[in-house]
């Protein structure tokens, strides 16, 4: 064979594959286009209670699964009947003829649409979740089927199982229902924006208890598509009275846990969001174990609000008990449906204490009086209480709010009150102090500071660093650089006074022009830079009585 035929061989098997590619994916994309999704939401398929339920994806050995039946199913085939919910899908080309629809979802395969990889739906249990029907006055009731991709034209189908048959411990086949009622083409409703089929459905008269509701929705399309789903159910009757108690959902749900310290919150709440149930259990080492703290709390809440609410698992009796073997099957119970439920694990707070802040010193003249206020704040906003203690020599009023209003006395000289007052939350105390100088105007200058009694003691063999303040001769003084044995006074550049005092000429000092001394009873001013006494130099000039008395 020569070179260009086995090229050109070659372009045309390459061809021949690509064109195979296309039309196998071609096939998968029209598949795709044409397969179906629903399931029915009114009364709830079991598929659609174990997808909302969760738990299926971990641990593996299901304990995370809170209903048994969805659990066993779970052991059984695994998460993809969870995860195909909406699939539960047949193809029957010939769906007209029931036998067969039979070949293909056979007997004991009811439940899983025939589907082997989704046979954990067949399996009996008691604890598959029900829903409670109750026909109107024509024997009908609302159903709804979740169109999550429509089709139209299709029919509908409805089976239920034969009185006496032993849905609690067999799988179900064909002889177990009946046709009770069919429906043509039904068109798609919008309803809180879900694309569902509704339709009015006509239960036999007399027919009361559990039972299961066959469903099958069927595509008037060549592949013969059809959607099969169960749903358990409990039929209301005259003889039978309605179900009182409505479902919420599961008391506790898997990784809620407690320690020691903590304490679990169980609510129910109106719908304008009061509590209509509040119980608290407080967790010690003693239950701090899921089982022990949930059957204890659920005793607590059943004993005292059995008319409101009540926790456990709904037996074929319709008596609602709490299941201490198997904590996770515990569900809450409400006769109101409007009410909701909520099981909070509140960990323990460690109180703060206030915090408080007072101004180191107040002065208040003699004989009047003087508002003192501690600014004072909770961490967790508790109210705060106020306890001031006063001087006996001072009069106090509102000692027990957070201002106090202090009446001043008239003492001889200015004297300093120690002032101080307890904030408390109820469980922590904290205290703040103050200073109060009564001032008292002798009718000359102040010579002495009250505030040097808040200070040290200058003392020689002391070091010194700059900053630092002592009293010397009832003064503030402030030292300028580091030093020792150096002692305060205002011709010593050591030290700065801080005291706001009149002290008259000191020898020593130099003073600027302009300042202004008493001295011998005279007042002085400087004309220029001196270091002159008044009175023997001409540089102070006298401008009258000293103001000082001095």
């Amino acid at each position: 064979m020569n070179r260009s035929l086995m090229l050109a061989c070659a372009r045309v098997k390459k061809i021949s594959i690509i064109s195979k590619v296309i039309s196998f994916f071609s096939i998968i994309l029209f598949s795709s286009l044409l397969h179906g999704h629903g399931y029915v939401d009114h009364p709830k398929a079991r598929q659609q209670f174990c997808v909302d339920d969760g738990g299926y994806w971990w641990p593996d050995d299901g304990s995370a699964i809170p209903n048994e039946a969805c659990r066993m199913a779970f052991l059984e085939s695994g998460t993809f009947q969870f995860v195909q919910n909406i699939e539960f899908a047949a193809n029957v080309t010939d769906y007209h003829n029931l036998d067969a629809v039979k070949a293909v979802v056979t007997d004991g395969n009811l439940c899983s649409a025939g589907d082997n990889a989704k046979r954990g739906m067949n399996l009996p249990s008691t604890h598959w979740q029900r829903t409670t029907i109750e026909p109107d006055s024509n024997g009908e009731f609302d159903f709804i089927f979740y169109g999550a991709t429509p089709h139209n034209p299709s029919f509908w189908e409805f089976y239920l199982t034969k009185p006496g048959v032993d849905i609690d411990n067999k799988a179900l086949t064909w002889n177990d229902i009946e046709l009770i009622d069919s429906k043509g083409n039904i068109p798609i409703s919008q309803v809180g924006g879900r694309n569902v089929y509704l339709a009015k459905v006509k239960i036999p008269v007399g027919r009361t208890g559990d039972a299961i509701l066959y469903t099958r929705w069927q595509r008037n399309d060549i592949a013969g598509e059809g959607f099969y789903n169960c749903s358990d159910i409990t039929i209301s009757g005259s003889t039978n009275p309605p179900f009182e108690w409505h479902d919420k959902g599961y008391y506790v749900k898997q990784g809620t846990e407690a320690q020691a310290g903590d304490e679990i919150w169980f609510r129910v709440f109106d719908t304008n969001g009061n509590e209509v149930v509040f119980e608290k259990l407080a967790i010690s080492e003693s239950n701090q174990s899921q089982a022990i703290w949930a059957e204890q709390l659920a005793t607590q809440v059943n004993q005292t609000h059995q008319q409101i609410t009540q926790i456990g698992v709904r037996n074929s009796e319709d008596i609602i008990e709490y299941s201490a073997a198997d904590t996770l099957t515990n569900k809450v119970w409400v006769k109101n449906n409007n009410y909701t439920f909520a099981l909070d694990v509140k960990k323990p707070t460690t109180n703060q204490p206030p915090q408080v802040s007072l101004d180191a010193r107040f002065e208040v003249n003699a004989g009047e009086s003087i508002n003192i206020t501690v600014s004072a704040s909770d961490p967790e906003n508790t109210p705060l209480s106020y306890r001031w203690n006063v001087p006996a020599e001072l009069r106090a009023t509102n000692t027990d709010m957070a201002t106090v209003n202090i009446q001043a006395n008239t003492p001889a000289q200015t004297t300093n009150y120690s002032i101080s007052v307890v904030v408390s939350d109820g469980e922590n105390d904290v205290s703040a102090s103050t200073t109060l100088a009564v001032i008292v105007e002798t009718g000359g200058c102040q010579t002495t500071d009250p505030d040097a009694a808040n200070h040290p003691a200058w003392e020689a063999s002391k070091t010194y660093q700059q900053g630092n303040k002592v009293s010397f001769n009832q003064l503030v003084w402030q030292a300028n650089w580091w030093n020792q044995n150096s002692q305060p006074s205002a011709a010593n550049e050591v030290w700065k006074l801080l005291s706001d005092v009149e002290l008259g000429w000191q020898s020593g000092i130099a003073y600027n022009a302009g300042d202004e001394v008493d001295h011998q009873g005279r007042r002085w001013k400087a004309q220029w830079w001196t270091k002159a006494e008044p009175g023997k130099a001409s540089v102070w000039q006298d401008i009258g009585p000293a103001k000082c008395g001095s």
